[in-house]
Parts: structure tokens; C-alpha cells; sequence
């Protein structure tokens, strides 16, 4: 599990991003919010000592939620760089955005960061944004492409009830699910570009983050294999008002792909 620091000015946005990211991660993550641990301490020192005994507490908190399975963010204003060192993040996120409210105290020894490999959030447009692409590469990580998976190969024009319930079948069976998505050129047929397909799967199953990886594949028309390859091609049977969905009248009521 990784630790994710949330660090920036008063007022920049910082725990705004981190609730967001814990409202993606739901109950793979915990949020601690400095505020709140300094409460629960009752130590509302901000000394460079009151600081450090802060950024401890951070950590320990982190350690807290990883010993229990979960990622850890830590919303924290964390204004040196030997705090930040104190806590060891995985991810660090700074909320450069202009703050709404100035405490010159902590303005006065605030230290941008030095390592580049720092996540700079600078406008609350692209905040949004970048909560989304946090949560999309920490979930990536959690899929393991060395353990037994299913694949699903095809075009979902859209992916609708039958695709995720043949989805469900396959998770439950094996775990983790690779979908790949035939990259077809657009026709009546074939409305969607294989990247918005991949972008509304993404969103259907985002409740299996994690569980599943999407692809996108040339326009397979032919899956060959000689023998003893090591996996098998199966049917997975579905109940009849599954079975009878039909993509064609899902797009018919989309009202696309209509020349």
C-alpha cells in the first residue's frame, strides 16, 4: 500500500483533493486530515519541534493505515522539505494553487519542493483531473499480470448489463479480467472510437478498480493457438434475459450510429 502526501499553502486545495481521492479509493484508503491529528494530540504547537512531532504523527498514521491493508493520505500543509523526508511518501502532491487565506508564520518558512518527480497541482481546473489520473495509476498498480486471468476481447459498441455480467462471471472465476477492446473503424456499427469505449468501461466497473485491465487490440477477426498453449477458450452461459441484450437496440436508443 502507498502513502500519498498532500501538501501546499493554507487554503490551497488540499483537502479537497485528498477527499475526492478517498472518495475514489472508497474503502482501500484512509484519509487523515493534519488538522484532525493535531486535534486527537492536542497539540496545537507550530514550533519547528511542534512541526516534526506533526510530521511523526503523519507518518505513524500512514503506517497505521498500511498495517491494516489500505493506502494512506496525509492532507497536510508539511512546509519543509525535512518534514516531507520525515514522511516518505510514495506520491507527493503539492497544491501550488494561490490560497485563499495567508497565516505568514508558515508562509515565511514555506519550502517549494526539490525533487522533480513531485505531482504539482496549480489551478483548481486541472485539480479534477489529476485526482482521476492519481486514482487510475495507484488502482493499475493493484493488477497482477502474473497471476490467472480472463480475457474478453470485444468491440462493446456500447459495453452494456451483458458485457459486465459475463465480466462478473469471469472475476468471480479467475479473479481478474483483462477486456480488450477491438479497435474497429467507425461505421453505423461501430459509433464509438476504441479510446471513448475504453473510457466508458473504465467508468462502468470502476467499483472492480483494480480487478480488471483494459486494452485496446487491431481488429482481431481470428484467435489461433496450436496445442498444449497453456490456456483454454471457454463459454460462459448466461441467463436468457442477459443473452438477449442487444447492442444494436442499446444504440438505437443511444440514438447513434445512425447514418
Amino acid at each position: 500500500m502507498k502513502t500519498i502526501l498532500v501538501y501546499g499553502l493554507p487554503g490551497s486545495g488540499k483537502t479537497t483533493f485528498a477527499r475526492k481521492l478517498k472518495e475514489l479509493l472508497g474503502d482501500r484508503a484512509m484519509h487523515f486530515n493534519a488538522d484532525e491529528v493535531r486535534k486527537e494530540a492536542n497539540d496545537w504547537d507550530f514550533s519547528d519541534e511542534g512541526r516534526k512531532r506533526q510530521a511523526n504523527r503523519m507518518r505513524s498514521s500512514a503506517e497505521m493505515a498500511h498495517n491494516m491493508g489500505k493506502y494512506a493520505i496525509l492532507d497536510f500543509v508539511c512546509p519543509k522539505q525535512e518534514y516531507r523526508d520525515i514522511i516518505n511518501a510514495d506520491y507527493e502532491i503539492y497544491m501550488s494553487i494561490s490560497p485563499v487565506r495567508d497565516f505568514p508564520d508558515t508562509t515565511a518558512i514555506f519550502e517549494k519542493p526539490l525533487y522533480p518527480s513531485v505531482w504539482e497541482v496549480s489551478s483548481y481546473e486541472e485539480s479534477d483531473l489529476d485526482v482521476k489520473f492519481l486514482f487510475e495509476d495507484l488502482i493499475e498498480s493493484e493488477f497482477d499480470y502474473n497471476a490467472p486471468t480472463a480475457l474478453m476481447i470485444g468491440r462493446f459498441q456500447p459495453f452494456h448489463a451483458g458485457h459486465k455480467a459475463l465480466f462478473l462471471k469471469a472475476l468471480e472465476k479467475h479473479g481478474q479480467v483483462c477486456i480488450a477492446i477491438r479497435d474497429m473503424p467507425q461505421d453505423s456499427k461501430n459509433p464509438f472510437t476504441a479510446y471513448e469505449v475504453l473510457q466508458n468501461i473504465k467508468n462502468e466497473l470502476i467499483e472492480y478498480a483494480g480487478k480488471f485491465e483494459v486494452i485496446i487490440l487491431p481488429n482481431i477477426v481470428d484467435v489461433v493457438y496450436g496445442r498444449d498453449v497453456g490456456w483454454t477458450v471457454s463459454k460462459i452461459d448466461l441467463p436468457p434475459e442477459i443473452e438477449e441484450i442487444s447492442a444494436t437496440k442499446i444504440r438505437e436508443q443511444m440514438n447513434v450510429g445512425k447514418n
